[in-house]
Parts: C-alpha cells; structure tokens; sequence
C-alpha cells in the first residue's frame, strides 16, 4: 500500500508540473516548432547538468538545446542513433546550466514528440517521446504488430533478471496455449521474435525457447497469446529469471 501511495503522489507531482511548464509566460523562441519550458516550474532541484535521452521512434534523430538569460543561447547539439541514447551537457567550472532558467528543444524537421522535464540528483532531465505518449508510464517503442499485446520494460521490474524467461499458467486449460514473445534490436529499430513458451496445465511452467531467447540482450518485450485471448500477464524476477505468471482477466 505504501509503494500504491508514493507511485500516486509521484505521479500527480508529474501532472502538476507540465500543467506549470504550459502555465508560464516564455520568452518568444524563433522556431515556433520548438518545445520551449521554463526549468524553475519543474519539482525538485536543478544544480548540475542537464541530460537530454531519446525515446523517440524516429532514426538520426538530430536535438539542439538552446538555453535562455538576457538571450537564446546554443549550449548543445546531438544526433540520437537509437532508442535510449542519452546526450549530456556537463556542468563546468565557466559554465552552469542550472543558470537559466527557459530552455528551447528543436528536432530534425518533420519529427513530432512529446516531453517529459523531470529532475533527478539535481540533473534536469529531457526525455524526448514519442508524440502522444502516456508521460506517467515507462516510455517503450512502438510495438505495431499487435495492439493487443502485452508490453514491458526490464529494466522496470528488475535488472538482475538475466538469465531466463519462464512463463508460469494459472489458468485451467484443456488444450495447449501458445504465448509468442518479441525483444526490441535497439541497433535494427526493429522488434524481433524473442521466442516462444506453450502452458499445457495450471499450474505449468515452460521456458521461452528461440534463436534470440537471451534475456540479457534486451531491455523492452512485448508478449501476445497465439489463440488470441487477452491474459493477464505479470512478470517478476526470481532467482536471476524473469517468471511471467500469466492469468485470465
């Protein structure tokens, strides 16, 4: 109950610091396609650095920072290869960017995003999304294979599961049920199949079996049943293996 509470109040504190950001009067930024947010409307502190990370779809991904005293100013420039790459502009001895106080996000033309300005161990954070993304949830690529599959971040539940993925049935079954699972190639911008498990009984355990099953490869999964029902999937670590206990709704 206590995890439920803390995760609300993060949550809400998220909410009301956008709706602050979109609140304040911001100096004019002469891109008008840029992303441009006051840090002081932002929770928590900013002394440090400033860190800028891709979770957008969209392949060399080209971001410029620019930052706001008596005028716009370029403090960095980056191109993002892949989903999760980070860019950071390093507080220095001559130069503190927790002094301004406005920032301008600008994108490769034609790409749209959403945002998430968080700060963390007095870092600013960017987190540059796709457009339309749910910002109180983990951000993931976008799985279209299937839109009713099950999705998830690893690192989100625990990191120490590495070694295995098995899939555990608490659901009572008269036949073989098949679950196909796909692992996101951060250097391919592509999900693959990561492997397949089948559940005879309740009560049974398979391991995902397949070319690519190697747990530790990959950080983002998506799951789908291959009869095409909508289980309840719910992955926790267990001894280094990632158990997906899966139910009816």
């Amino acid at each position: 109950m206590k995890t439920i509470k803390k995760i609300t109040l993060l949550v809400s504190m998220a909410l009301l610091s956008c709706a602050a950001v979109f609140a304040q009067d911001l100096p004019d930024f002469e891109n008008e396609n840029a992303y441009v947010f006051d840090a002081s409307a932002v929770s928590g502190k900013f002394k440090d650095n400033i860190v800028i990370i891709n979770k957008n779809d969209a392949e060399d991904l080209e971001v410029k920072l620019s930052g706001y005293k008596d005028g716009w100013e370029e403090l960095g420039y980056t191109t993002f290869r892949f989903f999760d790459d980070d860019y950071k502009i390093d507080s220095r001895k001559n130069f503190k960017p927790s002094s301004y106080k406005y920032f301008a996000v600008e994108l490769t033309d034609g790409v749209t995003a959403s945002y998430k300005i968080t700060k963390d161990h007095n870092d600013l954070i960017i987190e540059v999304r796709n457009e339309g993304s749910d910002l109180t949830k983990p951000a993931i690529p976008t799985f279209s294979i299937n839109p009713d599959a099950f999705l998830f971040d690893l690192y989100a539940i625990d990191e120490d599961a590495d070694e295995n993925m098995k899939f555990k049935g608490k659901f009572a079954t008269k036949e073989r049920v098949g679950f196909r699972v796909y692992a996101y190639a951060a250097t391919k911008h592509e999900w693959i199949v990561f492997g397949t498990s089948y559940i005879e009984r309740k009560g049974d355990r398979d391991s995902v079996d397949g070319k690519n099953a190697e747990l530790s490869e990959y950080r983002y999964y998506a799951i789908e049943s291959m009869n095409g029902v909508e289980y309840v999937y719910e992955p926790e670590e267990s001894d280094d293996d990632l158990i997906v206990t899966v139910t009816l709704p």
